[in-house]
C-alpha cells in the first residue's frame, strides 16, 4: 500500500466469528497495531496508489512484450497472457495484470542478475522501484532442489517485481542483460 518499501503492515480478511474472536484476543493482549508513523505512511501511499498501479501495470505489459521476443527467454508467466492457466480469471476480476512477471531464463541466472542496472536485486514486491530475483538463489535457497522443482521453482526461474520507472528504461536494462 505504501509503496515505497518503508514500512510493513498487512490485515486480516475473514468471514469467521471463531477467528475474530481468536485475533482479537490476541490483539488486545499482544499490541498488534502499527504506529503513528506507520499509518501516516499508508496513508501517504493510499494518494498515489492508483497512479502506481496503472503505471506498474503498464510497464508490465512493456516488459513480457520483450521478454517474449528475446530468445534467451524461455517460459514467460504473466496473468496478462492468453496461455496463462489463469488469464480468464484474471480478465474477469482485475483492471490490469500486475506488476509481477516470472520467466526461465536461458542462461546463467546469476550472470543475469549481475548485469542488470535499472532492476534491484531484490526480494520485495509492490515498491516503485523494480526488482529481480532467482528464488533458487535467493529466497527458496534453503529447500532442497528437488522440492522446489517438484513445486514449479526450477534453477533458472527468474521473478520481477516491476516498479514505476520509465518503462524504456527497464526494456532497455532487460535487453542489454539478456
Amino acid at each position: 500500500v505504501s509503496g515505497h518499501s518503508d514500512v510493513i503492515g498487512g490485515a486480516l480478511v475473514y468471514n469467521s466469528d471463531d477467528l475474530h474472536d481468536t485475533f482479537f484476543a490476541y490483539r488486545t493482549a499482544h499490541g498488534n497495531i502499527p504506529g503513528a508513523l506507520d499509518c501516516f505512511l499508508m496513508r501517504r501511499g493510499l494518494k498515489t496508489l492508483s497512479l502506481r498501479v496503472h503505471r506498474q501495470n503498464d510497464n508490465a505489459q512493456a516488459i513480457v512484450e520483450e521478454l517474449l521476443a528475446s530468445p534467451k527467454v524461455g517460459n514467460v508467466r504473466y496473468p496478462g497472457l492468453p496461455g496463462h492457466p489463469q488469464h480468464d480469471v484474471a480478465k474477469r476480476q482485475m483492471s490490469g495484470y500486475g506488476a509481477i512477471i516470472t520467466f526461465d531464463y536461458l542462461g546463467e541466472p546469476a550472470e543475469l542478475l549481475q548485469k542488470v542496472e535499472r532492476f534491484a536485486v531484490a526480494v520485495s514486491l509492490g515498491s516503485v522501484h523494480s526488482f529481480i530475483e532467482c528464488p533458487a538463489l535467493m529466497t527458496h535457497r534453503p529447500i532442497p532442489a528437488d522440492v522446489r522443482r517438484s513445486l514449479g521453482i526450477t534453477d533458472n526461474l527468474i521473478r520481477l517485481a516491476v516498479g514505476i520507472e520509465d518503462p524504456r528504461d527497464l526494456v532497455a536494462d532487460l535487453r542489454q542483460a539478456l
